[in-house]
């Protein structure tokens, strides 16, 4: 049983070259933010910036080039049309994420509350599973075919997070679901 979707990248529109960019302000880029946001949102800021900037034909995004569109992100929050959780943009008012495949996103560009979803979805199908073995089936679930020392570390806390709110139970080095737990 599949837990994640599929995972659709934006692709924004040709907006012309590297000298049409310098003649925008942060404002007139805000639009742009918006569309990655409703496309792929959750979106880690830093996919929102490759994609504004290769928009523009602009391959690599230098310190000035950052900044302009960080700002239009930051104007797109203060708009309302997105919302900023740690790196992560929003749409304004959305519940959950979607558990989504990788799809060419390192590990530290999926939102936290989405590896928290697929734990629990994973968890609510195996009901019980070592802590290792839940590591390797999260990642597996994104697509990594490596569970490499990132991967594991950032499911792992994210496990121990779950554990320490009380979501998930650690019993005898098998992880469950706090619900799914003997009374």
């Amino acid at each position: 049983v599949r837990i994640a979707q599929p995972y659709v990248p934006v692709v924004l529109p040709w907006q012309g070259s590297r000298d049409s960019f310098e003649t925008k302000s942060p404002i007139e880029l805000v639009p742009l933010v918006e569309q990655c946001v409703k496309i792929e949102g959750p979106i880690h800021q830093d996919r929102v910036i490759r994609a504004v900037v290769a928009s523009f034909g602009i391959g690599r995004a230098g310190s000035r080039v950052r900044a302009r569109v960080l700002s239009a992100i930051d104007a797109a929050v203060k708009n309302g049309s997105a919302e900023l959780w740690e790196s992560f943009l929003y749409t304004s008012g959305t519940g959950d994420p979607p558990v989504r495949e990788s799809g060419g996103r390192a590990i530290h560009e999926i939102p936290p509350d989405e590896i928290v979803g697929c734990i629990t979805a994973f968890l609510g199908i195996a009901f019980s599973i070592s802590r290792d073995d839940l590591v390797i089936a999260v990642a597996r679930e994104f697509g990594f075919d490596r569970t490499g020392s990132h991967v594991a570390a950032r499911i792992r806390a994210l496990i121990d997070w779950m554990i320490a709110e009380g979501h998930v139970v650690d019993v005898g080095g098998q992880t469950r679901l706090k619900s799914a737990s003997p009374q």
